[in-house]
């Protein structure tokens, strides 16, 4: 196994595949980690290791499920209340908590909202989305529970649930309840626009400029001001973290040694919608069955200048991880996370091929 993880990885420094870091384990035990490439930040040239930061994109809201839902408990409040019970004025019935956990609302994504409603020289944070949600009342594409369609925006009001509930800033909350006791060191939610600050070892995101015919920060590209109008926003993502916080993290799926183990089995059971049928998402996980494979958890993440994955094999106890800061090739991308996975469960692999 450590000859073919060898071969794979100096193929994709061989051939430039790929600007980040890579990292597969069994339990705590890591088997390959790979750090490619740079962090683009003051420092041109400082290399990535494996001890840099990265933007999580949509692999956030797995932390934003478990931290809701331990909210909740908390609090001895249950999510299948109606959301207006803490938001009166939200124009929409019967959209429970849950709903938002498990992309059962029907809402429609707060992205269309803001880019016909917002002024684009001002970043808006949640509270802005939720004004503007009450003020505009877009129409709900279903009701609730009748379909599943992924939501970014069910995601933002959950931290602002969060932090109605806790009465604690979501930033705060997650930290104290998530990132510490697991000693997530290196994790912490961040809107580097709204409020930047000097981070050490941190992987700054890069697009590539067309025009210009080189990769460089999303900032200085028009067509990619969405990361400064939405930097505000939380719950949909905005955590940050390291390959390794993520193994920390993914061993307290598997273990549940200080999560709550009845809120981590909510988390990564299937969803189910009108006449009980079943959907591959539970809640912040996509969630496979495979004949071969076993019970695999995942999610990614998108965002201008990343690209993430997270993944659990739930019985061998695997762990895949990937965080990119320079996206070239997305599908390349998904062939070197199939040739970690390959490997791993000793099957034939194939390199990535960029051609």
């Amino acid at each position: 196994m450590k000859e073919k993880f060898e071969r794979l990885d100096n193929h994709i420094r061989k051939n430039n595949l790929f600007n980040g870091n890579l990292l597969v384990a069994r339990k705590d035990e890591v088997i390959y980690q790979g750090s490619f490439g740079y962090t683009f930040g003051s420092k041109q040239k400082e290399l990535i290791n494996s001890n840099t930061i990265f933007e999580l994109a949509s692999v956030s809201k797995q932390f934003t499920a478990y931290a809701t839902l331990f909210a909740f408990k908390t609090a001895r409040v249950d999510i299948d209340d109606d959301i207006r019970k803490f938001i009166p004025d939200f124009p929409y019935e019967n959209i429970s908590t849950r709903n938002l956990l498990n992309h059962t609302s029907g809402l429609p994504d707060y992205f269309s909202i803001l880019d016909e409603n917002w002024d684009k020289n001002k970043i808006a944070c949640n509270k802005d989305v939720l004004d503007l949600i009450i003020k505009v009342n877009p129409k709900i594409h279903f009701l609730p529970n009748e379909k599943w369609e992924y939501s970014n925006t069910g995601y933002l009001l959950l931290a602002s649930l969060i932090e109605i509930v806790s009465g604690t800033s979501f930033a705060e909350y997650i930290e104290t309840n998530i990132f510490k006791p697991i000693a997530m060191h290196n994790s912490f939610v961040y809107n580097r626009r709204l409020k930047p600050r000097v981070i050490n070892n941190y992987a700054y995101g890069t697009v590539y400029n067309e025009e210009k015919n080189i990769f460089e920060l999303p900032d200085n590209i028009p067509d990619y001001n969405v990361v400064f109008y939405l930097d505000g926003i939380q719950g949909d993502g905005t955590v940050n973290s390291t390959t390794s916080d993520l193994l920390k993290w993914n061993n307290e799926i598997l273990n549940k040694n200080i999560l709550d183990s009845s809120l981590v089995d909510i988390m990564i059971s299937n969803t189910l919608i009108l006449h009980n049928e079943k959907v591959e998402y539970g809640m912040g996980w996509i969630i496979s069955d495979d004949a071969d494979l076993g019970k695999i958890v995942y999610h990614g993440g998108s965002w201008p200048g990343y690209s993430t994955y997270n993944s659990i094999y739930l019985g061998e106890g695997y762990s895949i991880v990937s965080l990119c800061n320079q996206p070239k090739n997305l599908e390349i991308e998904q062939q070197i996370i199939i040739a970690m996975e390959n490997i791993l469960f000793d099957k034939p692999f194939e390199l990535p091929n960029n051609e």
